[in-house]
């Protein structure tokens, strides 16, 4: 499995912007998960939202590691 913080720069303007985008598509997918009209559906976004939250954990864990 892929280190991704080891990877990329987590301190620079592309993951800021990166970040934004997953955290205003996280609100989007959970907007329309809300709204879901079938089981398919709300699978879908849930899995998005779950992929993006992982994403977004990888910048805390990185600081938490860091603080170690």
């Amino acid at each position: 499995m892929i280190n991704l913080k080891s990877h990329i720069s987590l301190y620079g303007p592309e993951w800021a912007a990166i970040k934004q985008w997953l955290q205003e598509e996280r609100e989007l997918r959970l907007t329309s998960l809300l709204s879901a009209k079938t089981h398919e559906d709300s699978q879908r976004h849930r899995g998005a939202v779950e992929v993006i939250d992982k994403l977004l954990r990888v910048e805390k864990d990185a600081a938490r590691a860091a603080s170690n």
